[in-house]
C-alpha cells in the first residue's frame, strides 16, 4: 500500500470511529439523579432524573421506579415519565404502591401508569402512576405564561 492508500485508510477508519461515537447515546453522559423519593413500604424508589440538552434545548426530566437503591436502567424502555418545559412537577407516593405526579405545565413525551419489576415478588408487586395536571385552565399553548398554581408538594422540580 502506498503512503497516500495507507493515510486515505487512516482517514476512512477515523471517520467511521467519530460516526459511532457521534450516534452513541449521550445520555448517560448528560443525565443527573436529581431527586429520589422512598416508597412507604421501601420496597421501591421514584427515582427523577435532568437530561441536560445543550444550550438550545431545554431540560427532559424522566421517572422510573426502581427496586430500593438499585441505579437507574439505562434502557429508555423502563422510564414511566418524560417532558420537558415542566413548571411545578411534583412527584409522591401517596400510599403504597401509589405514585403521583403532578405538574402545573409540562410537554409530556412519554407517560405509563404502571410499573412491576420480576426483582420484587415475581412480578406481582406493582406501582400504579398517576398524572393530574393541578392548573385546569393551564394550556400547553401557553407554557411559561401563567401564573403557578400554589404547590403543597415536598419534591417539587422546575425546569
Amino acid at each position: 500500500m502506498t503512503c497516500k492508500g495507507a493515510l486515505l485508510t487512516l482517514i476512512a477508519s477515523a471517520g467511521v470511529l467519530g460516526l459511532i461515537r457521534c450516534t452513541a447515546p449521550l445520555r448517560a453522559a448528560t443525565q443527573t439523579e436529581i431527586l429520589r423519593v422512598v416508597a412507604p413500604d421501601s420496597l421501591v424508589d421514584a427515582v427523577v432524573t435532568r437530561n441536560s440538552g445543550g444550550a438550545t434545548t431545554s431540560n427532559v426530566f424522566r421517572i422510573f421506579v426502581v427496586p430500593r437503591g438499585h441505579p437507574i436502567p439505562s434502557d429508555e424502555r423502563f422510564e414511566r415519565f418524560r417532558a420537558d418545559k415542566i413548571s411545578s412537577l411534583c412527584v409522591e407516593w401517596r400510599r403504597t404502591r401509589l405514585l403521583q405526579l403532578s405538574y402545573d405545565q409540562a410537554r409530556i413525551f412519554r407517560f405509563t401508569n404502571f410499573w412491576n419489576s420480576g426483582d420484587i415478588q415475581h412480578f406481582q408487586y406493582v406501582v400504579e402512576l398517576r398524572l393530574e395536571a393541578m392548573n385546569p385552565t393551564s394550556s400547553l399553548l401557553e407554557l411559561g405564561t401563567g401564573p403557578a398554581v400554589p404547590s403543597r408538594c415536598a419534591h417539587e422540580i422546575n425546569g
